[in-house]
């Protein structure tokens, strides 16, 4: 099939179709220009995602008024959400949730934590369907250790507006979770994936797409 795409079909009496509207292959300058634009496209895609969330990596804490002579100052403090390494390739971003700066940290044992703020994320406003770390973890024990630790979010499937868009629903969606001191409401957000148990796990399974 792959190789009809690129060289088009074998013969006239071939009932297949290549990758140009004419039926014919690309060939492999076509196949290649066509990788060209392809890598293009995801490299804007992704830088578009990537700053975003390179600009929302950080929360300010408070603010500590100094006093001067001439002027007022603030020492602001900043507390980290998240960390992340911009691709070089693929289509996906991995992210490393710093659940340690949480004020609930302690409180709420991590791997609960990264569930209710999965969920949390799904909810209006925010819409996103992140990509649990659990799933890809190549054994229970990673899964267990560090997987919880982790979103994978994708910047391919969609055009570069709505990637700008929904990454900026991530950055508000993470912002107002670590927002959230009490741990009873964290537990309300559990019983709504007990109520639809079935849905979000469908939803959470489906984001490998």
């Amino acid at each position: 099939m792959v190789a009809e795409l690129i060289m088009g079909p074998q013969s006239k009496n071939d009932g297949g179709r290549g990758g140009r509207k004419d039926g014919e292959g690309w060939k492999v300058d076509g196949w290649v220009r066509w990788l060209e634009g392809l890598r293009g496209m995801y490299e804007r895609r992704m830088n578009r995602m990537c700053q975003i969330l390179e600009d929302g990596r950080f929360h300010l804490k408070q603010q500590t008024p100094i006093k001067h002579e001439e002027s007022n100052w603030a020492v602001v403090s900043k507390v980290k959400l998240y960390e992340f390494n911009w691709p070089r390739a693929g289509m996906f971003v991995w992210i490393k949730m710093v659940f340690e700066t949480h004020p609930l940290w302690g409180q709420v044992e991590g791997p609960k934590m990264a569930t209710a703020l999965w969920i949390f994320l799904t909810t209006k406003p925010y819409l996103i369907l992140a990509g649990p770390g659990q799933i890809f973890s190549p054994t229970p024990e990673i899964a267990e250790t560090q997987g919880w630790k982790y979103f994978r979010i994708c910047f391919a499937a969609v055009s570069e507006e709505e990637v700008h868009a929904t990454s900026a629903r991530f950055v508000k969606g993470i912002r107002a979770f670590w927002r959230i001191k009490d741990k009873k409401d964290l537990e309300d957000i559990e019983a709504m994936a007990s109520e639809d148990k079935d849905g979000l796990v469908d939803l959470g399974m489906n984001w490998t797409c």
